[in-house]
C-alpha cells in the first residue's frame, strides 16, 4: 500500500503545546528537514525519513513504520527528539505491543472486537452499551505483559500517586475522571471493585475478584519515551494484547509530564483517557496534528476527547443514551413544564448508519408536559472535514480525499404523541443541515421524539452521524450537563475526593460555571452538604452510598448526576447512648451513636454487659451508619447499679464488634421537673409534673421559670425571648410551632406574642 507524502507531512505537530505544524528548534542531535507541507519536518517525521534512508529498501521501511504506527496501542511523549524516535524504531520496530498492520486514516480506527453488556466480547461497530468494572491492584503486584516488549515489574502506581498528590484517593480520582470523560459522552458505565492482586494477564472474561479494566504502573524508565501502553478488549493477530488492562510508566511522574498540575493534571488525564481508548477497542489515528486524543503522541496540549475520538467510541458503544432505539426503551427526558419550564440541549449524540445493527439507525426520547407549552425541537448534525489520502502501492501517494463527518448520514426528526401518532415532522433538509419542528402551543401530555438516519451513507465518511438535540420549552434556558465521575470505592475514615468540575459543562450559549456552581449531597437527604469542586467527604461506615452532584449555571438553571460510593474497611465503634442512665424496673428507648452501623438489622446485634438488661425492638440505622434508633433497653427491677458497656456487632462482612466502655449506667437518673411555674431537679419518681431526664433547670426545654413565653429558658419573660422565638420561626424549627397546630405558620407568631404579653402566672 502507498501513503500520500502530503498526508504524512501533517505529523509535524507533535511538539508540546503546538497548535498545528511547526518547526522544531535545532539542537544537538536534531536534524531539521523540510516536509512536503512546505515547513520544517517534525522530529517524528524526520525520524521516519532517517530510518527509511538508511535501509536497503527506503519505501518499504517508510511504509511499514507508518502503517504500524496506526495500530500500536503504546503512547509516547509528544516531545521526543528525532534521535529518541530512532531509538524507539530500533528497539521496537513499532511492534511493541503489536497486532499487525494498521491504517493511515485521520479518523477513528477500530479493532475488530469491543466490549458489550457485562464485559462480554462482540465484533466492533454495533453501538451497543457496555458496563465495565475497574480496579487498582496493590503496589507490589506483578504488572506488565512480556508480550508487550517491555519488562514486567512490581506495580508502583499507588506510591507514585501518593508522591504527587499526597493522598491516594485524590490521585485515583484524577484517573477516574479521565475514564469519566468516556462515560460522559459514550455508552459505557463503570463501577470500581476490589482487586485480588493477581499478576497482570490477558484474560477477557469477567473475574468477580477484580475489575474488567485493571490500572497499574511499572517504572520503565524515561529513555524509551513511552508513557503507557494498554491491551485491547480482544486483540487481533498473534502478537496483540488482550484484556483491556493499562500499564502506566511511573518513571514519568515528573513535573513536566504525568505530574504536571496544569489544567487539573490534564497531561495525566489525557494519557489515561488515550490508553483506555485502546481498552475500548480504538487504535491510533494519524496524522499527529493535535486534533484527536487517539494520536500516538500524548501530552497536555489537547483538551481531552475530541470529535473523532467520540465518533470512534460511539461506533462501538453508542452515545450516553445507548439502547434508546425503540419506543419500548426511549431515553426519558422527564417533566419539562412543571413546576417551571425546562429546556434541554443534549450534545454529541449519534446514529449508527441508516442500516445500523439492532435498530441503531434511530434514537427515541420521551418527555412529559404537565401543562400546555410552546415547544421547539431541533436536531443539528455536527461534524467537520478530514483530509486523507488513498493508498496505491509502495509509498508513492495517491490523491487526497475528504472524510466529511458532517454528512455521514441524513437525519429526520419526528414528534409523536403517547399513542405514537405523528404530531409533526421535519425531513426535507439536506444532509448536514438541521431539522426543526415548532409548535406554538403543545397540549399537556406525554410525547416521543424520533431521530433517524434515513441515508444514504457514504462509507468514506464513516456512517456515525453525530448531532445535538435541542428541546426548547418556551423561552427557558437549557440545563447544564452534570458529570459527577464514576462509581467508586474508597476506604472508610479517609478523604474521598469528588471532582465534578472536570467533565461538567454549561450548555446554554453564554452560560458559565464557576466554583460556586457545584454542590454535593453525601447523606441522601436531599440537602446539599458541601459546595465547590474539588471537595472531599469522609465516610464513617461500610456500605454503598449515593453522592449526588448538583450543577447550577450562571442562569440559575440546575441539573444533577449521582454516583455510587462503596466504602470498605470501617471500624465499628460505640461512642454514646442516650439516655445514658436508667433506673431498675424501667424500659427506656435509646439512641446509639458511633460508626459502621449499616449492617445492624436486629436487636440481637446489640448487647449490654452484665446481667439484668435486655435489648428489644427493631433497629433503624441512619443513612451514614452513625446512629441507631428503634431499640429499647429493658432494665430488670433487681439490676445491679453500675456502669455498663454497650456492644454492637456489625454483620457487614468484616465481623467487626465495637464496644462503648461505660456508656450506659443503671442508677437513679435525675432531670428537670416542671410543676406549675416552678422548675426543680429531682428524680422521675419524685416528679409530680413534667419530667425530662438528664437536663437541669435553665437548659433549653427546661426553663428556670416553667412558662412557654420564656422561650430562651433564661431570666423569665423578657425581650430576648421575642428574638429567640423569631429566629426559630424563620428557621422553621419545630419549637416555633407554638400553638401546636399545622406546623410553623404565621398563627404561631400571634400565639407566642399573646403568651409573651400575658407573662407567666
Amino acid at each position: 500500500m502507498t501513503v500520500n507524502r502530503v498526508a504524512i507531512g501533517a505529523l509535524a505537530a507533535a511538539a508540546l503545546g503546538a497548535a498545528g505544524p511547526s518547526a522544531p528548534a535545532a539542537g544537538p542531535g536534531l536534524r531539521v528537514e523540510y516536509s512536503t507541507l512546505g515547513g520544517p519536518a517534525s522530529p517524528l517525521e524526520a525520524a521516519v525519513e532517517r530510518a527509511a534512508a538508511r535501509s536497503a529498501d527506503p519505501a518499504r521501511t517508510r511504509g511499514t513504520l507508518l502503517l504500524r504506527m496506526g495500530a500500536w496501542p503504546t503512547c509516547y511523549r509528544d516531545d521526543l527528539t528525532e534521535k529518541e524516535w530512532l531509538r524507539v524504531f530500533d528497539r521496537t520496530g513499532l511492534l511493541a505491543p503489536a497486532d499487525g498492520p494498521g491504517g493511515l486514516n485521520p479518523r477513528y480506527y477500530l479493532e475488530p472486537n469491543a466490549w458489550v453488556g457485562q464485559a462480554s466480547i462482540q465484533t466492533s461497530g454495533n453501538a451497543a452499551r457496555a458496563s465495565l468494572t475497574y480496579s487498582f491492584p496493590d503496589d507490589g503486584t506483578t504488572w506488565g505483559l512480556t508480550g508487550s516488549g517491555f519488562p514486567t515489574g512490581p506495580n508502583s502506581l499507588n506510591s507514585s500517586l501518593m508522591s504527587v498528590f499526597g493522598d491516594l484517593d485524590r490521585g485515583r480520582e484524577i484517573i477516574r475522571q479521565a475514564l469519566a470523560s468516556w462515560r460522559a459522552w459514550v455508552g459505557v458505565d463503570y463501577t470500581e471493585v476490589a482487586d485480588n492482586n493477581s499478576a497482570m494477564d490477558q484474560l477477557t472474561a469477567r473475574q468477580a475478584v477484580r475489575g474488567d479494566i485493571r490500572i497499574g504502573g511499572v517504572a520503565l524508565g524515561t529513555a524509551a519515551g513511552i508513557l503507557a501502553y494498554n491491551a485491547y478488549p480482544l486483540g487481533s493477530g498473534g502478537g496483540s494484547l488482550s484484556g483491556g488492562d493499562m500499564v502506566i510508566n511511573t518513571s514519568y511522574f515528573l513535573p513536566a509530564y504525568l505530574a504536571s498540575m496544569g489544567n487539573d493534571y490534564r497531561y495525566l488525564r489525557n494519557t489515561v483517557a488515550h490508553e483506555h481508548g485502546h481498552g475500548l477497542g480504538l487504535r491510533h489515528v494519524v496524522p499527529c496534528d493535535l486534533t484527536k486524543l487517539m494520536e500516538p503522541q500524548v501530552g497536555g496540549a489537547i483538551g481531552g476527547l475530541q470529535h473523532d475520538d467520540l465518533r470512534g467510541g460511539q461506533r462501538n458503544y453508542g452515545d450516553i443514551f445507548s439502547g434508546n432505539h425503540s419506543t419500548a426503551t426511549p431515553a426519558n427526558l422527564g417533566e419539562l413544564a412543571l413546576p417551571a419550564s425546562r429546556s434541554l440541549l443534549l450534545r454529541n449524540l449519534s446514529t449508527n448508519g441508516s442500516s445500523g445493527p439492532n435498530n441503531t439507525a434511530e434514537d427515541w426520547f420521551v418527555f412529559t408536559l404537565g401543562a400546555p407549552r410552546s415547544v421547539t425541537i431541533t436536531v443539528t448534525p455536527i461534524g467537520l472535514t478530514y483530509s486523507t489520502a488513498t493508498q496505491t502501492t509502495g509509498c508513492s501517494g495517491g490523491s487526497t480525499v475528504d472524510v466529511n463527518s458532517l454528512e455521514a448520514g441524513n437525519l429526520l426528526l419526528q414528534l409523536r404523541n403517547s399513542s405514537q401518532a405523528l404530531v409533526a415532522e421535519s425531513t426535507g433538509a439536506p444532509a448536514g443541515q438541521p431539522e426543526t419542528v415548532s409548535l406554538g402551543s403543545l397540549a399537556a401530555g406525554t410525547y416521543y421524539i424520533r431521530v433517524r438516519d434515513h441515508g444514504t451513507n457514504q462509507q468514506a465518511n464513516q456512517i456515525v452521524q453525530m448531532y445535538d438535540l435541542l428541546v426548547r420549552i418556551g423561552g427557558a434556558p437549557t440545563a447544564p450537563k452534570a458529570v459527577a465521575g464514576l462509581n467508586k470505592r474508597v476506604q472508610a475514615d479517609t478523604q474521598a475526593w469528588f471532582m465534578g468540575h472536570i467533565n461538567s459543562r454549561a450548555t446554554e450559549p453564554g452560560a458559565t460555571l464557576s466554583a460556586s456552581s457545584y454542590a454535593w449531597d453525601f447523606d441522601n437527604d436531599g440537602n446539599f452538604d458541601k459546595s465547590g469542586s474539588p471537595t472531599t467527604f469522609t465516610y464513617p461506615s461500610n456500605g454503598a452510598f449515593l453522592a449526588a452532584l448538583r450543577v447550577t449555571d450562571s442562569n440559575g438553571v440546575s441539573s444533577t448526576d449521582s454516583i455510587s460510593v462503596t466504602v470498605w474497611g470501617a471500624t465499628t465503634t460505640v461512642q454514646s447512648v442516650s439516655p445514658s442512665i436508667a433506673a431498675p424496673g424501667t424500659t427506656v428507648p435509646v439512641v446509639i451513636t458511633g460508626s459502621n452501623f449499616k449492617g445492624v438489622t436486629s436487636a440481637g446485634q446489640v448487647s449490654v454487659s452484665g446481667t439484668g438488661v435486655t435489648v428489644t425492638g427493631t433497629p433503624t440505622v441512619n443513612y451514614l451508619g452513625t446512629q441507631i434508633t428503634g431499640l429499647s433497653f429493658v432494665v430488670a427491677p433487681g439490676a445491679l447499679l453500675t456502669s455498663r458497656n454497650v456492644s454492637v456487632t456489625n454483620s457487614d462482612g468484616l465481623g467487626s464488634v465495637g464496644s462503648g466502655i461505660g456508656v450506659f449506667t443503671i442508677g437513679t437518673p435525675t432531670g428537670a421537673c416542671c410543676v406549675g411555674t416552678s422548675c426543680a431537679v429531682t428524680t422521675q419518681a419524685q416528679c409530680g409534673g413534667t419530667w425530662t431526664a438528664g437536663l437541669a433547670c435553665g437548659q433549653p426545654g427546661n426553663p428556670t421559670t416553667c412558662c412557654p413565653a420564656n422561650f430562651d429558658g433564661a431570666n423569665g419573660v423578657d425581650v430576648p425571648d421575642i428574638f429567640a422565638f423569631l429566629s426559630a420561626w424563620f428557621a422553621g424549627q419545630p419549637s416555633a410551632n407554638f400553638d401546636g397546630v399545622g406546623g410553623v405558620t404565621v398563627n404561631d407568631i400571634f400565639a407566642f406574642l399573646s403568651a409573651w404579653f400575658a407573662g407567666c402566672p
